[in-house]
C-alpha cells in the first residue's frame, strides 16, 4: 500500500468514527438500536405466549434481545478491530 493509500485509509476510519460520534447520529443510532430491541422483546413476548405459534420440531427460540445485543457489539468490535489492524499494517507496509 503506497503512503497516499495508507493515509486515505486512515481518513477514512477516522471519518467512520468522527460520524459516529455526531451527537445527533449517535442519538438516532441509539434510538435505532432500542427500537429494534423494544420490537424484539415484543415479538419474543408474543411467541412465548403463544404456544401453537409454528417452531420446527427440537429448535428452542433464543432470547432475541440478547442475540441483538451480542451482534451490535460484535459489529462495533469488528470495526474497531479492523481499524487497529489497518493502523498495525501499515507500519509493516511503510
Amino acid at each position: 500500500m503506497t503512503g497516499d493509500q495508507q493515509v486515505l485509509s486512515a481518513k477514512e476510519l477516522g471519518m467512520v468514527f468522527n460520524y459516529l460520534n455526531e451527537p445527533d447520529v449517535w442519538s438516532k443510532f441509539c434510538g435505532t438500536y432500542e427500537a429494534i430491541y423494544d420490537l424484539l422483546g415484543q415479538w419474543q413476548t408474543y411467541y412465548n405466549n403463544n404456544p401453537n405459534a409454528p417452531m420446527p420440531q427440537g429448535l428452542n427460540l433464543p432470547d432475541l434481545q440478547d442475540e441483538w445485543k451480542t451482534y451490535i457489539n460484535t459489529a462495533l468490535d469488528q470495526i474497531v478491530k479492523n481499524g487497529k489492524s489497518t493502523f498495525n499494517n501499515m507500519h509493516t507496509w511503510a
